[in-house]
């Protein structure tokens, strides 16, 4: 406890928040809005790695990221189709593909216009459509499909279980989503959905920061060696305390 107690102390002393309000001075914040179609632009640290994992093996499914929605109800697929349109269009992230020029430096290269359609499975004649564990099945199946990031790093699924039973499954690869963006493009796609089909609806926010805004302005961050330094910074503050004990069930092989 004594040590938990020590380490949000430090996290939270006035020179950690004054590094950390140092280097938003200089570099100022991330940056928003729209990125232009053709930009290419280099990959955040996070992405770059899970960009090599994904050249090691193409046709694992590990960093799919999925939504499954059973819809019970009258369902506009039209109108389910169109929102999904609205949603690529708001959100930069439906119009990067990813690619490595050939130079070991991945990059995302943003295109005109997004491409997230909507495929559509109609399976409701079989006797089983109702079952869970058949719904389950297709969960599992759809969201385990290999997704290719040179041209398709996100994809949807409609899946027709009875005249008014859908299965409503939205498959996107770690690289371009996370847990906060998953909330707001449910959100976005809740509120396009409602125009569709002539409900009323909140107003959206306006977008926050774009991945290229965070990927070059991070980049930014480790040219001017901001990282290096903080690096620097903890090692110092770090030197001499020993790595805990801590024992485990088993020993370690």
């Amino acid at each position: 406890m004594t040590g938990d107690v020590q380490g949000r102390a430090r996290f939270r002393s006035p020179s950690f928040e004054e590094r950390m309000a140092s280097s938003l001075a200089r570099f100022g914040p991330p940056e928003s809005g729209p990125e232009p179609s053709g930009s290419s632009v280099p990959l955040s640290f996070s992405q770059e790695e899970m960009w090599y994992q994904y050249r090691l093996d193409p046709g694992d499914p590990i960093y799919n990221e999925y939504d499954a929605i059973l819809i019970d109800g009258p369902l506009d697929r039209d109108a389910l189709e169109a929102a999904m349109q609205r949603v690529a269009e708001r959100h930069d992230a439906f119009r990067i593909l990813f690619t490595d020029p050939g130079r070991g430096q991945p990059v995302m290269v943003y295109q005109d216009r997004p491409a997230f359609p909507l495929r559509y499975v109609d399976v409701s004649a079989d006797p089983s459509a109702s079952d869970e564990t058949f719904i389950h099945a297709w969960v599992r199946r759809i969201a385990r499909e290999p997704l290719d990031l040179s041209a398709e790093p996100a994809r949807a699924t409609l899946v027709r279980l009875g005249p008014t039973r859908h299965l409503f499954v939205i498959v996107m690869h770690h690289i371009i989503k996370d847990g906060t963006t998953e909330g707001i493009m449910m959100r976005d796609l809740s509120h396009f959905y409602a125009e569709q089909v002539g409900a009323s609806s909140e107003p959206l926010p306006p977008i926050g920061t774009s991945l290229a805004g965070y990927s070059r302005w991070q980049h930014r961050l480790d040219d001017d060696n901001v990282f290096a330094e903080n690096l620097d910074y903890w090692s110092r503050q770090l030197d001499g305390i020993r790595p805990a004990e801590i024992p485990g069930d088993f020993k370690r092989p």
